[in-house]
């Protein structure tokens, strides 16, 4: 707001507030007017008055909305990436205000997988920083490196090999996986895996889950989104 607009703001709520009090006491200093007069006359004073508190009151009006705004979730679009990589990502884009963002999964469970899962949950690798935390303006994107597929020679058969990648400190580490062999007609394991996504300033949290599988039998590994049920 312009300090034309706020010394007129100002104005009108002083008239505004003088002219209720002047007509308020009016008796008191002997002037009498019409009633239909002093309807008039409190109807303009109050209207002064309103406009006046607007003007002053807009900038509050607007910081208050844009704080509020900021409070909610993170405004995030997420993509994973598919083809022929042997890295699975995620690739955010912050569509709200600027902040900075951790990432956490914790993989909820799984499907023609005779292990017990880890328990827990886990943090998850920025790329672009190489560390558990970035920060992103608003159009900026960076990616989350959920899992790498290796292709295991052995001597008699061919496995594949699905790491879900956790980051250890600045460096990635090896959270969970899981193993398959390359035999055409095999039930193919999966993993469900919960992503949550926090910024900072921001009251929300941003949920995904997605099932991390591979492709076809002889890989390599895809992520699926699926819908969230029974997050916390």
């Amino acid at each position: 707001m312009s300090t034309q607009e706020q010394t007129f703001g100002l104005a009108s709520l002083l008239v505004g507030i003088g002219l209720a009090v002047v007509l308020a006491a009016g008796p008191a200093l002997g002037i009498a007017l019409p009633r239909s007069a002093i309807v008039v006359a409190f109807v303009l004073a109050a209207l002064l008055a309103v406009i006046g508190a607007g003007l002053l009151l807009h900038p509050v009006w607007r910081w208050s909305r844009r704080w509020w705004a900021s409070r909610g979730e993170p405004r995030l679009d997420v993509e994973p990436t598919g083809g022929p990589s042997q890295d699975l990502r995620l690739f955010v884009t912050n569509r709200g205000p600027k902040a900075e963002f951790h990432a956490r999964a914790s993989v909820v469970a799984s499907r023609n997988y005779p292990n017990q899962l880890r328990k827990g949950s886990y943090v998850l690798l920025w790329l672009g920083p190489g560390t558990s935390t970035v920060t992103l303006d608003k159009g900026q994107s960076d990616s989350l490196l959920m899992a790498r597929f290796k292709e295991l020679d052995l001597r008699d058969a061919r496995m594949g090999q699905a790491q879900v990648i956790e980051c250890n400190g600045a460096q990635e580490g090896l959270w969970d996986g899981f193993r398959w062999m390359f035999q055409r007609d095999d039930a193919l394991p999966e993993f469900d895996i919960n992503v949550t996504i926090v910024g900072s300033g921001l009251s929300g949290l941003f949920h995904r889950r997605y099932t991390l599988r591979p492709a076809a039998w002889i890989g390599p590994l895809e992520l699926i989104e699926r819908p969230l049920t029974n997050v916390a």
